[in-house]
């Protein structure tokens, strides 16, 4: 690993020591961002469905 450009975990084991088996090195207030940015992506791709739906529909259906 050694030609491997430093990464997030590597920035880390240097204020922590160790890795200590830890995926990311991630607080509260980044995970609660990566939660936000998934539930609209998410919304945000429903939305994107009901308009398809919408387009696709029989007009006769509309009333």
């Amino acid at each position: 690993m050694a030609g491997l450009s430093p990464t997030l975990l590597d920035s880390a084991e240097g204020h922590h020591g160790t890795r200590g088996g830890r995926l990311l090195a991630l607080g509260l207030l980044e995970w609660s961002f990566i939660v936000l940015v998934g539930g609209l992506t998410a919304l945000a791709g429903v939305f994107a469905l009901y308009v398809v739906i919408q387009v696709f529909r029989n007009p006769s259906r509309r009333r």
